[in-house]
């Protein structure tokens, strides 16, 4: 019996949002919950205007956040042995 409220079967472990413009309230602020809810263990919201990337994990009470400038270099433990210097993103 399929529930037509639930649009997810699968959960990924990590998200990835590239915000566009007029996207930043929906990246930034409604997707978080959403994700979090959904049970999705790293949000990383990149956004080219800021030319950061913001790193979200789950804290107990939502999502705990970390900003990585563009001199950073970004790792997760949802990809083990992923590495991303920031530098190399076609900002």
């Amino acid at each position: 019996h399929e529930h037509p409220e639930q649009i997810y079967d699968m959960v990924p472990d990590l998200v990835f949002e590239v915000v566009s413009e007029g996207s930043e309230e929906r990246d930034y602020v409604l997707k978080r919950k959403e994700y979090y809810d959904l049970g999705i263990q790293e949000y990383a919201i990149v956004d080219p205007f800021r030319k950061i990337v913001v790193v979200l994990t789950p804290n107990g009470e939502g999502y705990a956040d970390r900003e990585l400038q563009s001199d950073n270099t970004y790792r997760s433990p949802q990809l083990p042995g992923f590495i991303l210097p920031l530098i190399e993103l076609p900002w």
